[in-house]
């Protein structure tokens, strides 16, 4: 349940700034990764496991760099925040959720025609939905 707390209050804050100026905050980025570091040593987790757990936000980050940032940095940097803090077994279930609700509901604004194809779609609100399925169901 700790787990989900940090993970919750970390998306929570990273969703409203997201929404707000489409910016992932590096201060916050840097405050939840230090608090995952002393969660992952109160909860003695090995270095392995945690190097595991980042390796989808690094994949994410190198998306972003190769693709000219259609995909923020910040978005891999908080998925690598949440594996630290969630581990390797619930950041894939939890990115692999955020990208279907995430395609679903721009395939539902673009035919709705309530965007563009050019429309900055906000990633945080979805991971956000995600930690809490994962939490509320389990691993997918």
């Amino acid at each position: 349940m700790t787990e989900f707390i940090i993970a919750f209050c970390f998306v929570l804050i990273c969703t409203i700034t997201d929404i707000k100026t489409k910016t992932i905050y590096w201060e916050w980025l840097g405050v939840f990764c230090f608090v995952g570091v002393l969660y992952c040593l109160y909860m003695e987790r090995t270095v392995p496991a945690v190097m595991y757990s980042v390796i989808p936000g690094i994949i994410l980050v190198i998306i972003s760099v190769i693709s000219r940032e259609a995909i923020g940095k910040g978005d891999g940097l908080m998925v690598i925040n949440l594996g630290i803090i969630l581990g390797a077994e619930k950041i894939i279930g939890v990115l692999m959720i955020s990208l279907i609700i995430c395609a679903v509901a721009s395939l539902i604004m673009l035919v709705s025609k309530k965007v563009s194809k050019k429309y900055e779609m906000p990633f945080a609100p979805f991971l956000m939905l995600a930690v809490v399925f994962v939490t509320m169901f389990g691993e997918i």
